[in-house]
């Protein structure tokens, strides 16, 4: 049925949920599951007068942002007699990222987190899964 298996983490709950669910799904279809980490960690900001000046994040907390995601997919791997599938790792657009991820590993599924770790400005513009589900050239599974 499934080839292959995307599953998108950004380290949330719901991110958690779509990995064990795309693992298994991976396991009963004999399909390879690659994971994708579009780290968002949020740098400072300093204010100039009316202006706010944006800085990026450290490496060293976009690096722990990582590793993180990649500690926690031991566990639900392990769980299901399975190694951790191969993380990919982008920076950038998260929608653009994962729309091009599934492009280049040729998916046929995506699997992700209904809601993650996004903030106000995703309950008005719309989360990363929305804008994902309305462009992805696959079928997207969303996780709650």
């Amino acid at each position: 049925m499934f080839k292959t298996i995307l599953v998108a983490l950004d380290g949330s709950g719901p991110g958690q949920a779509a990995l064990r669910l795309a693992l298994d799904m991976g396991k009963r279809c004999d399909a390879e599951v690659k994971a994708l980490h579009v780290p968002h960690v949020v740098g400072d900001v300093v204010m100039a007068g009316t202006m706010p000046i944006h800085y990026p994040a450290a490496p060293s907390l976009i690096e722990e942002a990582v590793s993180h995601v990649r500690a926690s997919m031991i566990p639900i791997a392990s769980e299901l007699g399975l190694q951790a599938p191969e993380l990919i790792v982008r920076s950038g657009d998260p929608t653009q990222e994962v729309l091009r991820a599934i492009e280049e590993v040729n998916a046929d599924l995506l699997v992700m987190g209904r809601r993650g770790l996004g903030n106000v400005s995703g309950l008005l513009l719309g989360s990363v899964t929305q804008k994902v589900q309305a462009r992805a050239a696959c079928p997207v599974l969303t996780v709650v």
